[in-house]
């Protein structure tokens, strides 16, 4: 007992001298990245959307680890890897060039559903689409591929970076770590039915909720959760953040939804990560208090063990593991100190 006490009186010594080392212990403690593999030098967040057909994604958000260096072009053929996806590119006198993705809703014979805003358009400027959608200019081939060229003339893949449409190939953009980089499919406009595009002023601007709308932010925390069994487990049937994150994906794919829509998604789905997630507050009572600490000490010591939500909570800092670190973390909290 007397050891018990000197110990934890050093971790009250050491919270308050350490006050203004470490930043604030939050509910976002939750997410967490996983190690960069052996090689690599980050994380850069890719994936493939068809939203525009009303498919969705044809590989969801993902971490593509990289190496300093490497292209979007580099990182994308990464991606194919690991999502076990087919991919069509060529290598042409400017560059890498998409022309194809390997695309299970098409395969499928799923029905196409355009974005409200943009039908319109398409009959009106393109004379090639109709509510029961037969009219395509160029009908898909059936081989599977969505590619370039398929339902209008002027379909085909486009990217941004940064939620910016690049003026280089994939094969000229230098990925950064923590970058979101999104490929999407275009029927109309150059990009611009998709909202990342003004057509180049060939297309009649129109009233398009989906122009620049920023869905980096989203895109990460949906690839993030892919990653983390803990937060996966959050967001299964069944889970505490499930009916959230079913609205959160059905908003992020929708493009008739504007900025406000995304980020209210994504704000609710983060409070239901959160909620009863609070780091250190072991025994649930929605504060961290000394008791907590002590209760983390003493599991970090073998006396007493956690189990289930108090030893998730327990795990202050999210690296997986249960330390005194912790509990010096949990008591700072209950001082007021972060």
């Amino acid at each position: 007992m007397k050891l018990y006490k000197k110990l934890f009186a050093v971790l009250l010594s050491a919270a308050l001298l350490l006050s203004l080392a470490f930043g604030a212990v939050s509910a976002e403690a939750v997410r967490t990245m996983p190690e960069v593999p052996d090689g690599y030098d980050g994380y850069v967040v890719v994936d493939f959307e068809a939203f525009v057909l009303g498919w969705g994604y044809i590989i969801e958000p993902t971490l593509v680890p990289f190496h300093e260096g490497e292209s979007l072009a580099d990182v994308t053929l990464r991606l194919f890897e690991i999502a076990g996806v087919d991919g069509d590119y060529q290598n042409t006198q400017y560059g890498f060039y998409l022309t194809g993705v390997a695309c299970e809703q098409l395969a499928n014979g799923e029905e196409i559903v355009v974005p409200d805003y943009l039908a319109p358009e398409l009959e009106n400027n393109y004379g090639c689409y109709n509510d029961d959608g037969d009219g395509w200019y160029t009908p898909e081939n059936g081989d599977g591929i969505l590619s370039q060229m398929e339902y209008t003339y002027y379909s085909g893949w486009m990217n941004v970076a940064g939620n910016v449409s690049p003026e280089v190939g994939a094969d000229g953009v230098i990925v950064e770590d923590g970058m979101v980089y999104r490929w999407m499919y275009s029927i109309y406009g150059y990009g611009m039915d998709v909202g990342i595009s003004d057509g180049f002023g060939m297309f009649a601007p129109f009233d398009n909720p989906s122009y620049m709308v920023n869905r980096d932010a989203a895109s990460a925390l949906y690839a993030e959760i892919a990653a983390d069994p803990e937060l996966a487990a959050m967001v299964a049937e069944g889970g505490q953040a499930y009916d959230e994150y079913v609205a959160f994906v059905e908003t992020l794919i929708d493009l008739d939804n504007a900025q406000e829509a995304i980020d209210a998604a994504y704000e609710a789905l983060l409070a239901a990560l959160e909620d009863g997630a609070l780091p250190g507050d072991v025994d649930g009572n929605g504060s961290v208090s000394i008791s907590d600490a002590l209760s983390i000490l003493r599991h970090s010591m073998g006396v007493e063990l956690l189990e289930g939500d108090a030893l998730a909570a327990a795990d202050v800092n999210g690296d997986g593991s249960v330390l005194a670190f912790d509990a010096l973390l949990a008591l700072r909290a209950s001082l007021g100190l972060i």
